[in-house]
């Protein structure tokens, strides 16, 4: 795993955040329990919000993808869970990030919930007037004796941060798996850098 995160303030410059975590097999449902002692996110603000409430933010735009033999309403229903996954925890990170730990408690492995939160994704501190010009998300889901999904997301969001504003792109692929508490993500990618 390779981290390069942004500074804050005024030493904030361009960088890439680049994580790749890999699991040996896909891990069994008895691993993938509960997280354990609740994951507190080193990015999260005393505000509750980075938006104003008056500015209107991109739509979310979801598409499920049947893989391998997997049809119909069951892919769909997947799908729709796997999205819900997607929006709770990147409206977190880019609006709201005083609910990330939550988000990453309820939906990420322990192991993929550390590396989040050490890599420093999102704004740096202080971000104000957050507005999200794009939101888009493709799942794919295989159904079968190991039901998962992959779900490639990319969002590009701009804020005003005390360096001045700042244009944030981010572009993602997290690897997810249902286990008897719900479908939650074990591995993700992510490039984050500024974006003109």
């Amino acid at each position: 795993m390779s981290i390069a995160a942004p500074q804050t303030g005024r030493n904030w410059f361009p960088a890439i955040v680049s994580i790749a975590i890999a699991t040996i097999a896909l891990l069994s449902a008895g691993v993938i329990q509960a997280l354990g002692p609740r994951v507190e996110a080193a990015s999260e603000t005393s505000s509750s919000t980075l938006a104003d409430s008056a500015v209107e933010q991109a739509a979310w735009k979801l598409k499920t993808v049947e893989v391998g033999s997997a049809r119909g309403h069951g892919v769909q229903a997947a799908g729709k869970d796997v999205s819900a996954i997607v929006r709770e925890v990147y409206d977190a990170l880019l609006l709201q990030p005083a609910g990330l730990s939550a988000s990453l408690e309820a939906h990420f492995a322990r192991d993929a919930a550390s590396a989040l939160v050490r890599a420093g994704l999102g704004w740096p501190e202080d971000t104000t007037g957050v507005r999200v010009i794009k939101r888009r998300a493709r799942v794919h889901v295989e159904l079968g004796s190991s039901p998962r999904a992959v779900a490639i997301v990319r969002t590009i969001a701009t804020g005003e941060t005390p360096s001045g504003p700042l244009r944030l792109k981010q572009r993602s692929t997290l690897w997810i798996e249902e286990s008897k508490g719900g479908w939650r993500v074990f591995a993700f990618d992510v490039d984050q850098r500024p974006s003109r």
